[in-house]
């Protein structure tokens, strides 16, 4: 009887999984084939509203630049989030406060060898123009808008320096100024300073910024050859994933359409815009390394799932019930081309949505499954599918109506994980050393936690903002996230020095 059982449950494993992977793309594309008399009819209205509206925005702001649709999806902001990337680096010394205005205005808002703004949007104002967003140029910029000494009291301890930087993250951009700023704060009783850099997401993703502070910062940044020329083999495999893609970009639509809201005790609560911040201490990139050659996985499969980890104590400890799994947002870059000559700060990134594994009985189980479902998203075509639905909805749909979309989206997952690599070398800021770096992604809708993993000089750390209502101590979560970090270390048989 019992082989019998679990013969059937083989038989729906594998139904079930041919069904998903391919049957039902090939029923989802001919039902939107058959559909075509109607949406194509609308398509053609909603593209000859947007030729419209072009036209109307070019002759209302002559000298504006017209947003590009993932840049003017990040203004699409509530009080209670505002898409501001912030990062934090420290450096052991005390700053010249005038000397580094002058440093980060001709690496930041400067111009180049021919005269132009290295990086227009640090020199541009968004204002929306009859439902579509443009970049003005800033007629009045003042670098003391941008870069300044924090005026509070001067921080003594991490702890207080928690809690300036949480709510230093928690302020708006002003409106009518380019979306950046550096503030420094410095330490009371040390020759240290710390440094909140605070980007706009409409003005770039992270990996664009990152690219940005190592061209501007990297003293020994090396002369890079040009972009190589791609083979034919390269070209015919992307002309097929594209192929793949629109196939299989219904089903995937009704699957994203499909998910399921993330209701628990850390997703639910109004949100009150305070942001609360905390990090990990700096642990050594080799170390993870030797893990994931101990499972015989990947670096992100181990943080990713050291994160899941986390969050399965946390539930445990804290909560009344552990819900088994909790759905996080997923950066996922989209570049080809990462040649420094090429460097345009901009959004070329997609969202996929990771479920963390809650229900595993011990560590191991839970980074395999984690590395299971991380796998299947690779393979899938849900990065490229949201991508370019998103950026379709941008482009046509009014300002209303796409909001609610990406607001609807936004709301099944309960954290935003981001996870961006740093150079393995000391940047310098006006000639001194910047030895470590974090950042918080920033969060949208009704999300109130976002998690980073950063590496830099060969140290890893990792970030964690909170909203006040969802949780009142952030550093539960990143001692926690140490304390999983060593023990699946030490499940893996890997030593950790002391």
């Amino acid at each position: 009887m019992s082989e019998s059982i679990q013969t059937s449950q083989t038989v729906r494993k594998v139904v079930g999984f041919y069904w998903i992977r391919y049957v039902w793309p090939v029923v989802a594309f001919f039902l939107v084939a058959l559909t075509t008399p109607i949406w194509l009819p609308l398509a053609l209205i909603l593209r000859s509203y947007q030729k419209w509206l072009i036209n109307s925005v070019k002759h209302l702001c002559k000298d504006a630049t017209f947003m590009a649709p993932m840049d003017a999806l990040w203004f699409q902001e509530i009080e209670e989030n505002h898409c501001i990337i912030n990062g934090c680096i420290w450096i052991d010394d005390v700053v010249d406060i005038e000397s580094n205005k002058r440093f980060i205005e001709e690496k930041f808002a400067g111009t180049d060898k021919n005269g132009k703004l290295k990086y227009p949007k640090l020199r541009s104002i968004p204002k929306p123009v009859w439902h579509r967003m443009v970049w003005l140029p800033c007629q009045n910029f003042d670098i003391n808008d941008h870069v300044k000494l924090y005026d509070g009291p001067k921080p003594t301890n991490e702890h207080e320096l928690q809690t300036i930087l949480g709510k230093l993250s928690s302020v708006p951009m002003k409106k009518n100024k380019p979306q950046w700023q550096c503030i420094f704060i410095e330490m009371e009783g040390e020759k240290k300073t710390v440094a909140i850099l605070r980007f706009h997401h409409g003005i770039g993703d992270g990996v664009s910024i990152v690219r940005m502070l190592i061209r501007e910062l990297d003293q020994t940044l090396p002369t890079t050859a040009g972009p190589t020329k791609k083979k034919f083999a390269a070209r015919s495999h992307k002309i097929l994933e594209v192929i793949y893609t629109v196939l299989t970009a219904p089903a995937q639509a009704f699957k994203l359409l499909s998910l399921p809201y993330d209701n628990h005790a850390l997703h639910g609560p109004r949100l009150s815009g305070n942001k609360l911040v905390s990090w990990t201490p700096d642990f050594d990139l080799d170390l993870v390394k030797a893990m994931k050659n101990a499972a015989g996985m990947t670096v992100n499969d181990i943080l990713m799932s050291c994160v899941a980890s986390t969050f399965q104590t946390y539930f445990r400890r804290h909560t009344s019930k552990t819900p088994s799994q909790i759905t996080a947002s997923v950066p996922v870059d989209l570049r080809f081309n990462l040649n420094p000559d090429d460097l345009t700060l901009d959004n070329q990134f997609s969202v996929v949505f990771l479920p963390l594994p809650l229900d595993k009985k011990n560590r191991l189980t839970t980074l395999k499954e984690t590395r299971n479902r991380m796998n299947s998203i690779k393979k899938s075509t849900e990065p490229l599918v949201n991508a370019w639905t998103s950026k379709y909805i941008m482009e046509r749909l009014p300002t209303w109506l796409s909001r609610h979309l990406f607001d609807d989206t936004s709301d099944r997952a309960c954290m935003v994980l981001s996870n961006v690599p740093g150079p393995q070398h000391a940047l310098t800021i006006n000639n001194q050393t910047i030895h470590r770096v974090v950042f918080w992604p920033p969060c949208r809708s009704t999300i109130g936690m976002a998690v980073s993993v950063h590496s830099y000089m060969g140290k890893v750390s990792m970030g964690f903002m909170v909203d006040k209502m969802i949780m009142s101590n952030p550093g539960l979560i990143t001692s926690m996230f140490m304390q999983e970090f060593h023990a699946l270390a030490k499940d893996l048989d890997v030593p950790v020095p002391e």
